[in-house]
C-alpha cells in the first residue's frame, strides 16, 4: 500500500521458459515488467513540488543575469541563430588570446538552440530563460522522486524530492546546468527502471533523450555502458543488438551531421567542441594562452588550435605519466567536493537593481545543503553496502560519469550538477536509515527486465 497502487509483476516473478507463452508471450511478459507503473501522487509530493516552484519563482524574480563567460557565449550563439539562422560567434570574451576569431564549434549547440527556442517563442528577456530553468529543475526533481520510489520505496523517493526541491544553486545561472541535469535525470531513470530495455519505443526514446543531452554536454555518453549492460541482461542477443542500435543511433547520426558541418566550415572533423582541449589543458604545464595567441597570429582556426593543444597535452602526458595520473585521480576526487567553484559568478546574481538582501541570504544559505546531502548520501551508500542491497544501477552511473569526466575536465561542484538527483536518492536512503533504523529499500534492480536474462523477442 503506502500510497502506491498495485505494481507490475517483477521480472523474477515471470517464468522465463513457460512453453505455453512462446516468443510473443515472453515479449509481453518483459514489456509488462518494465511498463510504466501507475504512481499515486499524494499531498506530500504535491506540496513539495508546489513549495519548490514557489521558492524558485522568488529566487529568479530578484536575480540579475550574469551574462559573462559561458553564459555570454551561449546567448551570443542563440542571438546568432535567431538573427541569421547561423551558428557562429565573433569572440570578444575574457580569453583575450582568442580575440579576433570567429567561432563555429567552440560550444556544443544544444543549449544555445534551447535558448533560441525560448527567446524565439516568448521574446528576448532573460526572465524567460530563468523560467525555463525553473521548469527543468522541476523535471529533475520529479525524476529524483521517481528513481527513489522505483528503487527504494515511497519514503526514500519523497526524501529525495524534498532535498532536490531546496537545490536552487543553478537556477539563477543562465548556463547548461538546469537543462542538462533534467536530461541526465531522465536518462538515469530510463536506465535504473529498466525501461531502456522494455521495447523498441522506449529504447528509441532513450536514444533521443541521449542525443539531446550529448548536444548540451557530451559527458552524457557516460550513461551508455550502464544502458547497454541493462539491455544485454534483459534480452537475447538479437533483441539486445536491435535495442542497442536504437539507443545509440540518434546520437551517432546527430554527431555525424555535426562533424560533417564542422569539416565543411573548418576543414577538420570536430566531433564535439573546439573548447575541449583548451578546457582540458589548464592543469598541465602548458602555456595555453601563449600557444593560442601564436596560433591566432599565424591564421589558424579554432579546430587547428584545438588539435595543437591536444598535441601539447599528449606530450605532457608522455613526459610525466605519473603527474598525469595524479591529475586524473585528483579530478575524480574533486568532482565529489561540496566546495563551490571560485568563479561562481551567479553567486552575485542578486546584487543588481532588483536584488534583495533577504533573498541573497536565502540563496546562499540553501547552497550549504551540499554539506548535508553529501554526508547523507555516504550514509545511504554505506547502509546499502552493509545490508548487501543493490543500488539499482546508481553507483555504476555515478562511477562511469566520474571516470569519464576526469579524462576531459577538472572536477568541481558545478560539473557534478547532473549527479545531484542521484545523490539525493542515496541521501534519502541515509535519511530512512537514520530515522527508521533501517533503509526502506526493495532488493531489486529497478523493478524492470534488467534483472535476469529473459529470452524474448523485442516488443513493439
Amino acid at each position: 500500500m503506502n500510497g502506491e497502487s498495485a505494481e507490475s509483476p517483477q521480472a523474477s516473478e515471470i517464468p522465463a521458459d513457460d512453453p505455453d507463452r512462446g516468443e510473443a508471450g515472453h515479449a509481453r511478459a518483459v514489456g509488462a515488467a518494465a511498463a510504466p507503473r501507475r504512481v499515486s501522487w499524494g499531498w506530500p509530493e504535491a506540496a513539495v513540488l508546489a513549495l519548490s516552484l514557489a521558492l524558485r519563482v522568488v529566487i529568479i524574480s530578484h536575480a540579475t543575469p550574469q551574462l559573462v563567460a559561458d553564459a555570454r557565449d551561449y546567448h551570443a550563439l542563440a542571438e546568432s541563430l535567431l538573427a541569421s539562422r547561423s551558428y557562429q560567434q565573433q569572440y570578444d570574451g575574457e580569453t583575450t588570446a582568442y580575440h579576433g576569431l570567429t567561432f563555429y564549434a567552440y560550444r556544443m549547440p544544444g543549449y544555445p538552440i534551447f535558448l533560441a527556442l525560448v527567446y524565439g517563442v516568448f521574446g528576448w528577456r532573460p526572465l524567460y530563460a530563468y523560467l525555463a530553468n525553473v521548469l527543468c529543475d522541476l523535471v529533475a526533481e520529479i525524476f529524483a522522486l521517481l528513481i527513489g520510489r522505483r528503487l527504494f520505496g515511497r519514503s526514500v523517493g519523497l526524501a529525495a524530492q524534498a532535498l532536490f526541491a531546496l537545490h536552487v544553486l543553478w537556477t539563477p545561472a543562465l548556463m547548461t546546468e538546469s537543462l542538462f541535469t533534467a536530461l541526465f535525470a531522465a536518462l538515469a531513470f530510463l536506465v535504473v527502471s529498466g525501461r531502456v530495455a522494455a521495447s523498441v519505443t522506449t529504447a528509441l526514446g532513450f536514444g533521443c533523450v541521449l542525443a539531446a543531452s550529448v548536444f548540451v554536454r557530451p559527458i552524457a555518453l557516460a550513461v551508455v555502458p550502464a544502458a547497454l549492460w541493462r539491455i544485454a541482461r534483459a534480452r537475447s542477443f538479437g533483441g539486445a543488438a536491435l535495442l542497442g542500435v536504437l539507443a545509440l543511433a540518434p546520437s551517432a547520426l546527430g554527431l555525424a551531421g555535426w562533424a560533417a558541418r564542422n569539416h565543411a566550415r573548418l576543414g577538420e572533423v570536430v566531433l564535439f567542441s573546439t573548447n575541449l582541449a583548451f578546457h582540458n589543458s589548464r592543469e598541465f604545464p602548458i602555456d595555453r594562452a601563449g600557444i593560442v595567441r601564436a596560433a591566432v597570429s599565424r591564421g589558424l582556426n579554432e579546430a587547428r588550435i584545438n588539435r595543437l593543444l591536444f598535441g601539447e597535452i599528449g606530450q605532457a602526458v608522455r613526459r610525466a605519466p605519473g603527474r598525469a595520473a595524479g591529475i586524473y585521480l585528483r579530478r575524480v576526487v574533486e568532482l565529489f567536493s561540496p566546495r563551490r567553484p571560485r568563479n561562481h559568478l551567479w553567486w552575485h546574481a542578486f546584487e543588481g537593481p532588483g536584488g534583495s538582501r533577504l533573498v541573497t541570504r536565502l540563496y546562499r544559505s540553501l547552497a550549504l545543503q551540499y554539506l548535508v546531502t553529501y554526508p547523507l548520501a555516504l550514509v545511504g551508500t554505506v547502509v546499502l553496502l552493509r545490508r548487501g542491497r543493490s543500488s539499482g544501477g546508481l553507483w555504476s552511473l555515478i562511477g562511469s560519469f566520474a571516470l569519464v569526466h576526469a579524462l576531459v575536465s577538472n572536477g568541481n561542484l558545478r560539473f557534478a550538477a547532473p549527479l545531484y538527483p542521484l545523490f539525493c536518492v542515496l541521501a534519502g536512503c541515509g535519511i530512512a536509515a537514520l530515522v527508521a533504523g533501517q533503509p526502506a529499500v526493495r532488493d531489486r534492480l529497478g523493478g524492470g527486465p534488467g534483472r535476469g536474462r529473459e529470452r524474448d523477442s523485442v516488443s513493439r
